[in-house]
């Protein structure tokens, strides 16, 4: 099976242009900086890079089409998620 360029192409440019366009985390980032100071600001920015980074590995995994075809997955993800809130 050859590698879906096309689509990780398409992938990286949503995300890339979505990096650029200030938003929520760029007030994040902004407050963090503002109220606390140049390091609370550049460990808020890894944190927000890793949580793009998971979230962006696992939708090119396929894991939303694996967990909605298996209800046990699915609901071993949702009662982690209950766990975790």
């Amino acid at each position: 099976m050859d590698f879906p360029w096309l689509e990780f192409a398409g992938l990286m440019l949503a995300f890339g242009i979505n990096a650029v366009i200030p938003g929520a985390d760029f007030a994040m980032v902004l407050r963090q900086s503002v109220v606390h100071n140049r390091r609370a600001a550049i460990f808020t920015s890894a944190g927000i890079a890793t949580s793009i980074l998971v979230h962006g590995t696992y939708t090119l995994l396929g894991v939303g089409v694996i967990v909605g075809q298996s209800l046990l997955l699915f609901n071993i993800l949702k009662w982690l998620g209950v766990a975790y809130l």
